[in-house]
């Protein structure tokens, strides 16, 4: 079909929906081509596999994640040479504390 408006006889182009001059809606002209929703059909699909593609490979790495043990730090035993020396007890002497010899008279200067 043409873009001819059916109102105003103007010549529009075979893509409008509208005509340019009168605003009157053309019918029967798509206001895309056939072939321009298969670009989007087509886009939006490999998008989608790209998509799944995505969201399965993160499964499976996430998956063999979980597979693998998991190295935990454990503190070791370790027994001590049989030529160690084994513990003594070490005398020691202490002095006795000093004695300070205090009289009353000065820790209570009122003769109490």
């Amino acid at each position: 079909m043409s873009g001819t408006c059916a109102n105003c006889s103007y010549q529009n182009p075979h893509t409008a929906r509208f005509c340019a001059r009168c605003g009157t809606e053309l019918r029967g002209q798509p206001a895309l081509p056939g072939r321009s929703r298969r670009w989007l059909f087509l886009v939006g699909g490999v998008a989608g596999l790209v998509l799944i593609g995505i969201v399965v490979l993160m499964v499976v790495l996430w998956a063999r994640q979980l597979a693998e043990p998991v190295a935990v730090a454990r503190p070791t035993w370790t027994p001590l040479p049989t030529e160690s020396v084994a513990p003594t007890l070490i005398a020691t002497t202490a002095e006795p504390a000093p004695t300070i010899a205090v009289d009353s008279a000065s820790v209570y200067p009122d003769g109490t």
